[in-house]
């Protein structure tokens, strides 16, 4: 059977096609306009921002906005942008089509819109074809349109669109109620951004109000309305506030408060409203408004009488908006002002004087809570609530842990945001004030915030420099709950608490802070091992453990760091501490130093460590100075055992080598300009030793460009060479018998024979004084050292005497040589030099020489009293006579070692002055155990070689023996019984095995001192 053809009109798919393309360009036009309008605001509100953070901009005096005219063009911007997709809205074809309730209210709101467009609009033309589609018979089979479409493709298309554009329809009418709160609210920005009172200000909150206004009317069951009629209410009162204050005098209130009363009106809508979630917000915002008018209007007595706020908004205050931190500014507003409010009626209201104020129940509570939630945001209007809490000590609120844990909180809010330190003090000072009071009154389920609050205390105290209460909290929380929030962190500040105290000026604080801080680094890593914090710990525990000087109680803090905080900086701290405390070890008394079992095992243990860090830096990029100075003590550890080619590798490895760091021209983490004397005083003697002597010298020039200081310098090459000569007592220690093993013998030769070719070659080149005194000073040091030939446990065993007598002899030929230098720096070292010859000269026996030079120092006057020369040329004067071969030159050289002589201008004082001047110059203590010639240990010193002196006499020349023996008797018994001490076990030691000589010789029985007691003092000399 033939089909009817398809109804007229059907054909027109395609235009309405294009026609709904056509609005979702349209859609997107007013998408992008509106989000033009916000970009624009949002602009302005910056430029008002830094306007008043440069100073550009003014305060109005009764508004109190800021004046930006360039934040008001923008915001004019953004308002002509809103008007635009107004426009847009309203003139597309389906902005008035059928629709439900809410598009019959908006047509209802447009009449003239609606009507006008109702046939002409797209969604009608959709409607009428699907009418028509629908209204063909017959549909059995397909059937192609004249455009290609079938009647049931063409009707399955038309109801898609229906339903599309009805959808559209609807979003477009929510976009309108946008736009129109847009436009409003940035026409009232306008206003805020220009003078305040001005005609173009009152026309923008003007045109704002009649905005707003129109909203509400149209749409006033809707939310957007009631949005709408709080605007329309905010922009009233800043109208009001431009306004006069002084009352009319025939409507007898002022214009301000009246435009006051019209806003509140316009207000009391909203504020009337019931429901939570969006409804709520609303309410805030008009009652914040509200507030505002309130507190401008009243006066002080009037606050006593006023019921405008009630129990509802009251309620709403303290209980809406949730927890401090979700709190917006509306929120904030209402909250302060609801605070301020009602300490106002409290201070207006006198007791017994009239009906009480039903906002005066619980009212001191109520503004504390109020203004406690404020403070605790720390944003809008936070200052102002401190400042509340501040000048409300009559309102009390119950003392429990929350609430003075919500007064610490303000506290600390008022301390950041402080503008000077003295603020910042008080505000300190109070919430650690609120927080201990706070903390005994704790319940048990209150734990948890215990503990926080311990951490707050712990942080606030070290902030304000409370080290040692900052430290003991710290500590307490991390021992006691090491779970507890903040239990890390409150040992992380303890940690660094004890850390600054061990800086402090107290040695006795300085030492317990740095075992404390160990303590708590050790404690880190045992708790929190997986922490990155460990790594931390782990130096601070290594640093802090290393001063103990105890190789073992490192390397046990070591053991506790967990392998992943065990990077290549730990293991090198740990190596390095290590081998110090294993270098002060070897150094102690007999009686204190460990087995030499634990001293190997130590430095072993101090090399396996340096190593593992030395690998790892290998690969890496510059070496830092921990890297340099980890190889530095690696170096020192293979030259004291012996490992000469570990520690030349070690010390001119490409990358961390310290010869090759201070050789590189440049200092690679400040590594050569900090440690380069050190690296050159290590790298000089193991050059010397291997017989590098190109290097050796390259090491002192450098070394001479660093120690600028010459005295610095010239002790430095003496340490040298003392270390040089500490290698060789140490290989005469492993004698048997008087005798070295051939690898001994073979390294001790290298040391002699490398260092005698250094000093030749130094020597050679003319170089300053200061290394021609080192060359001197180490000759005489290594002569002096091999004159106990022959002694089995000396050092002769390694420096054969006739060695020694070339370097006595090498050593006074290097002194004469500088005495005959006529340049400035030889003579600054001239006495030093003498003293250095007269010594040596007394060493090899040629003592007039050395009483040449130690007359000429002392025939200073400004030497004459230097106790050291005077100790020198008795010394002299006694050998000199001891050694003298006819008994006449040695009664009168011993009698000047006795007495004292001059020589010239020079004096020399002899024992008995030396004895008589110290034990004028301070009295004698009985027990003292000082030694050194300024000591009370050379008193009896003196007194001593007097007595031996009158003993060598006794043996010199034998007419004279008894009278001798007797004044050396005579001399040890009134010492004994002026100083029964007698400075000490060693020095009494000495004078009881000379008397026993001297009374042995004398035919007496030899019992020493004991043979003094109750003997009476001979008088006389």
């Amino acid at each position: 059977m033939p089909q009817p053809p398809l109804p007229e009109g059907a054909d027109e798919l395609d235009q309405v096609a294009a026609e709904i393309a056509a609005l979702d360009r349209e859609m997107r036009r007013i998408n992008a306009h509106i989000q033009q309008g916000k970009l624009r605001r949002e602009r302005a509100r910056l430029l008002q921002a830094e306007a008043a953070k440069q100073g550009k901009a003014s305060i109005s005096d009764q508004a109190g906005g800021w004046e930006s005219p360039e934040a008001a063009a923008v915001f004019n911007e953004a308002v002509a942008s809103f008007r635009a997709a107004e426009r847009l809205i309203t003139s597309s074809p389906i902005a008035a089509g059928k629709g439900d309730a809410a598009k019959a209210e908006a047509r209802e709101a447009e009449p003239a819109d609606a009507e006008a467009g109702e046939q002409d609009s797209l969604l009608a033309r959709v409607r009428q074809l699907l009418e028509q589609v629908d209204a063909a018979v017959g549909e059995r089979r397909p059937r192609p349109t004249r455009g290609g479409r079938s009647r049931a493709e063409a009707s399955r298309l038309l109801r898609e669109w229906q339903a599309g554009l009805s959808e559209r329809q609807s979003g477009l009418q929510n976009k309108l109620l946008e736009v129109r709160l847009l436009l409003g609210e940035g026409l009232f920005e306008v206003a805020s951004a220009l003078p305040v009172g001005s005609a173009q200000w009152r026309a923008a909150v003007e045109e704002s109000i009649a905005v707003d206004k129109a909203m509400y009317e149209k749409y006033r069951t809707l939310l957007a309305g009631q949005f709408a009629r709080v605007s329309q209410g905010r922009s009233e009162a800043a109208l009001a506030r431009a306004m006069p204050a002084e009352p009319d005098a025939a409507a007898g209130e002022s214009a301000r408060d009246k435009q006051f009363t019209k806003a509140l009106a316009t207000l009391a809508d909203v504020r009337a409203l019931s429901g939570g979630g969006t409804v709520e917000s609303l309410r805030a915002r008009a009652y914040n408004v509200s507030l505002e008018c309130w507190l401008a209007m009243l006066s002080g007595d009037a606050y006593a009488s006023f019921d405008g706020l009630d129990d509802a908004g009251v309620r709403l205050a303290l209980a809406g908006g949730g927890p401090p931190e979700a709190l917006d500014a509306d929120w904030l507003g209402f909250k302060y002002r609801t605070a301020l409010l009602l300490s106002r009626v409290v201070a207006a209201s006198q007791p017994g004087q009239g009906p009480r104020n039903p906002l005066l129940a619980n009212a001191g509570r109520t503004i504390q809570r109020l203004a406690l939630t404020v403070a605790k945001a720390n944003r809008d209007f936070a200052s102002e609530a401190r400042e509340l809490l501040a000048n409300s000590d009559d309102l009390s609120l119950a003392e429990s842990f929350a609430a003075l844990m919500d007064r610490a909180g303000v506290a600390i809010n008022a301390m950041q945001a402080a503008a000077s330190d003295d603020e910042k003090l008080a505000a300190r000072n109070d919430a650690i004030a609120a927080i201990r009071q706070a903390l005994p009154l704790a319940q048990d389920d209150e734990l948890s915030e215990v503990n926080r609050a311990r951490y707050t205390l712990t942080f606030l105290l070290y902030d304000g420099g409370q080290l040692l209460d900052a430290a003991a909290v710290g500590e307490f929380l991390a021992t006691w709950y090491p779970n507890a929030p903040g239990s890390l962190q409150a040992a992380r500040i303890a940690m660094a608490s004890w850390q600054k105290l061990s800086g402090s000026g107290a040695a006795a604080l300085a030492t317990e802070a740095r075992i404390r801080c160990g303590r708590v680094a050790e404690q880190i890593l045992e708790t929190w091992p997986e922490d990155p914090a460990s790594r931390d710990a782990a130096a601070i525990a290594i640093s802090a453990v290393a001063s103990s000087g105890d190789p073992e109680r490192i390397l046990a803090v070591f053991g506790k760091i967990p392998e992943q905080a065990r990077d290549a900086d730990t293991s090198l701290r740990a190596g390095i501490a290590c081998w110090k405390a294993v270098a002060s070890s070897q150094a102690a008394a007999s009686n204190e130093r460990p087995t030499d079992e634990d001293l190997a095992r130590w430095k072993q243990e101090a090399a396996t460590l340096l190593d593992r860090g030395l690998t790892e830096q290998a690969g890496g990029g510059q070496p830092g100075t921990l890297a340099v100075a980890a190889a530095l003590a690696r170096c020192q550890i293979a030259v004291s055992s012996g490992d000469l080619a570990k520690a030349t590798e070690v010390l001119e490895h490409p990358v961390y080598g310290p010869w090759t760091i201070v050789t590189a021209g440049e200092s690679p983490s400040g590594a050569a300009d900090s440690m380069a004397e050190d690296i050159l005083q290590v790298a000089l003697p193991l050059f010397i030793q291997t017989e590098q002597i190109a290097k050796a010298e390259a090491a002192m020039t450098k070394l001479e460009a660093v120690a600028t200081d010459p005295a610095r310098l010239t002790a430095t090459y003496l340490r040298l060479g003392r270390e040089l000569q500490t290698q060789l007592e140490q290989l005469a220690s492993t004698a048997v018998d008087g005798r070295l093993d051939a690898e001994s013998r073979r390294r001790a030769s290298a040391i002699l024979d490398g260092f005698e070719r250094f000093l030749d070659a130094v020597a050679a080149r003319g170089s300053g004084v200061q290394s021609r005194l080192w060359v001197a000073s180490t000759y005489l040091e290594l002569g002096s050292a091999g004159l106990g030939d022959g002694d089995a446990s000396g050092i002769g065993v390694v420096v054969p005497r006739s060695k020694a007598d070339t370097y006595l002899a090498r050593a006074a030929s290097s002194y004469e040589a500088l005495l005959t230098a006529a340049d400035a720096d030889t003579k600054r070292y001239e006495p030093s030099i003498r003293f250095k010859l007269a010594e040596l000269y007394r060493a090899i026996g040629r003592f007039d020489e050395a009483l040449d030079n130690m007359a000429w120092i002392l025939g200073d006057a400004s030497r004459v009293n230097w106790v050291d020369g005077q100790f020198a040329a008795a010394r002299i004067l006694q050998q000199a006579g001891e050694a003298a071969d006819d008994a006449a030159t040695a009664n009168a050289l011993l009698t000047a070692a006795i007495v004292g002589r001059s020589d010239g201008p020079a004096r020399f004082w002899g024992w008995g002055g030396l004895a008589n001047r110290l034990s004028r110059k301070a009295v004698v203590p009985t027990g003292c155990r000082r030694r050194g010639p300024q000591g009370c240990g050379a008193v009896f010193q003196a007194r001593l070689e007097l007595a031996r002196c009158r003993v060598a006499i006794a043996e010199k020349t034998p007419t004279g023996r008894d009278e001798a023996f007797a004044k050396a008797e005579r001399d040890i018994t009134v010492t004994y019984r002026l100083y029964p001490e007698l400075g000490g076990r060693e020095m009494r030691k000495a004078f009881d095995s000379l008397l026993k000589q001297i009374q042995k010789e004398r035919g007496q029985p030899a019992d020493g001192l004991a043979a003094v007691e109750g003997v009476t003092v001979p008088q006389g000399t």
